[in-house]
């Protein structure tokens, strides 16, 4: 799931391959985008909202406009199942990475791959960008979470490595800070540049599956397949308030106009919450 940065378009990926574009308010469907041939794991929208891009376990990475599928621009394609995406909006590129551990960097204008980064050993479950753009980082099933240069394509090393896997990523704006979701519950906390001294954040009780930082970097939320929706502060990594649902959260956004944040789980439900801070 994805908000558009003026607040106007959600985007949800589904498990038959289609892409429904809603209006917040209402919660009406305005649209669906059809070309994926499988599950859409991830969705993000570029060009301030006018674009759409997203990956699939077709081992496709499709762009979108407005009103459908831009035909003229071809489909990056992978050599498995897609699972994370991130796109950056100074540079005009986004990373995508698949469960065999290998992510394609491309242009998202033109969808042109170029330059693939063997950056696991298993599946890619979380990507982002540093604030300029400069570095990306990576998260995977096999415990790792690293850094890749964007100019040179080096690896800039490892910034932690767990014993389970790692199911989700959050980085703040500023960059100060990586929250990475784990496979029991357990969210870390690390700054990049001290990362030998993570912070645990405990509260849920099964896996971290969507990790989002509201736009003041000052709220993360959190969501589980413990049914749970949690709000921390990312100044003290504390809890502040929590709520459940009746299945799984999938994905999280915050509304980038509105103090608030939506939920999507896995009974098919959109869900928009209410948080003043």
């Amino acid at each position: 799931m994805a908000v558009d940065p003026r607040g106007k378009q959600i985007a949800c990926g589904t498990m038959d391959s289609h892409i429904i574009i809603l209006d917040p308010v209402s919660g009406n469907q305005k649209r669906t985008l059809k070309g994926h041939e499988a599950a859409v794991s991830a969705v993000s929208f570029i060009d301030g909202g006018k674009g759409l891009v997203s990956t699939s376990w077709d081992c496709t990475t499709r762009r979108w406009t407005s009103t459908g599928p831009a035909k003229e621009i071809p489909v990056l394609r992978h050599n498995s199942e897609v699972k994370a995406l991130t796109v950056g909006t100074e540079k005009a590129r986004g990373a995508a990475g698949s469960r065999d551990g290998e992510v394609k960097v491309f242009y998202s204008s033109s969808m042109k791959n170029y330059r693939n980064i063997q950056a696991h050993r298993s599946d890619v479950s979380g990507l982002a960008f540093t604030r300029d753009e400069s570095v990306l980082v990576t998260a995977s099933w096999d415990g790792e979470c690293n850094l890749f240069d964007l100019s040179s394509f080096e690896s800039l090393g490892r910034l932690t490595k767990q014993k389970e896997r790692i199911r989700s990523i959050a980085v703040t704006h500023d960059s100060s800070q990586v929250f990475l979701g784990l496979h029991s519950g357990t969210i870390l906390s690390i700054d990049p540049e001290d990362p030998n001294n993570a912070i645990e954040m405990k509260g849920h009780s099964d896996i971290v599956t969507s990790l989002a930082i509201n736009p003041s970097d000052r709220h993360l939320v959190s969501g589980s397949w413990d049914r749970s929706v949690r709000v921390w502060s990312t100044k003290t990594r504390k809890e502040k308030i929590q709520d459940r649902l009746l299945t799984g959260i999938s994905s999280i956004g915050w509304n980038p106009k509105n103090p608030g944040f939506y939920t999507t789980d896995y009974s098919g439900a959109l869900t928009y919450w209410e948080f003043e801070e």
